[in-house]
């Protein structure tokens, strides 16, 4: 199934996927989790999805407090990573992490 995502007006906002792209899911419970390395060889742009509020962070060893950036619940955003970091997020609920191309 595909996590699609649509802007404030209901509008499908179109999600061009690398086929071979990182692709992750954490689950968390309330506490800070941390994603494996996106990519250890380049920087890149990656869309990140929660089904419930959230704080996330990026850095080579993150954590994610709450004071780090708020995501309200099935909101979207795309971000830049820099090559070899990693996305903290504080959530209690599901987290997704998906590469674009």
């Amino acid at each position: 199934m595909a996590l699609q995502i649509y802007d404030d007006n209901g509008a499908l906002i179109p999600n061009i996927l690398c086929p071979n792209g990182y692709n992750e899911l954490i689950t968390g419970a309330g506490s800070s989790t941390a994603s494996d390395v996106i990519n250890a060889d380049k920087d890149c742009t990656v869309r990140i999805y929660g089904k419930a509020d959230l704080y996330y962070e990026v850095g080579a060893a993150p954590t994610a407090t709450t004071s780090s950036n708020p995501l309200g619940a099935d909101v979207g955003e795309i971000i830049k990573v820099p090559k070899g970091h990693k996305i903290a997020v504080l959530i209690t609920g599901d987290f997704h992490i998906r590469e674009l191309t």
